[in-house]
Formats: C-alpha cells, structure tokens, sequence
C-alpha cells in the first residue's frame, strides 16, 4: 500500500454535469387555444344572431329584453367554458368575442343614433 495522495479532481467543464438533474421538456398544452375561443365566440353570435332574427320578426324577443339576451348568452358561455382548468383558454377567448362585440356592434349603432 502507498501513501501517495489521491490524484486532484478536475476541474468541472462547462455545460450539465452527469450528477445534476436535468429539467423536464416542455410538454405540449392540453386544451384548446384562445383563437379557437376567438372564432367559437365569433361562431355563437352568428349561430344566435340567425335564431333571434326569426324570433324577434314573430315578436318573442321584443325590445330591449332580446336585445339583452343576444349579448349576454354567449358571455355567460364564455365563463361556464373558462371555469374548467382544461378549457380555459377556449373559454377566455369566448370572453374576448363578447368583449369585442360589444365594441364593433354597439359601438358603431350608438355613434349613429347620436347623430354622427
């Protein structure tokens, strides 16, 4: 047996060294996307847009109740679908449609009955 002393350890290099842990990859979302929120949001104003047509012409949805009725629906959607973990992102974008309505629809109609 010798009494040499253990040879130096070297230096460690640059990049992960073997003992370290690694992180996990990015794994893919699950879900939908806020786009596709976007357009099924579009899609339900259309789809409720020819409903009340019919509707409001036969009278049922007269005044400002249908009127009410026609925004609210899809926004109350929108928040029932972004209530669950694994659709929220489908239900925010639900949620930005009824926003963005309320801009482009009402907007414009208010600028015109004020006379602009």
């Amino acid at each position: 047996m010798s009494d040499a002393p253990p040879p130096p350890e070297e230096p460690p290099g640059p990049g992960p060294q073997p003992s370290e842990e690694r992180p996990p990859p990015d794994l893919p979302r699950e879900g939908g996307s806020l786009w596709g929120g976007i357009g099924i949001g579009c899609g339900v104003y259309v789809l409720l847009g020819m409903l009340m047509l019919p509707l409001i012409s036969a009278g049922l949805f007269a005044g400002f109740g249908g009127l009410i009725l026609y925004f609210l629906i899809p926004a109350i959607i929108g928040v029932v679908v972004a209530a669950s973990e694994r659709a929220r992102r489908v239900g925010l974008g639900m949620l930005i449609a009824a926003a963005a309505t309320w801009l482009v629809v009402i907007g414009p109609c208010m600028g015109l009955l004020s006379g602009l």
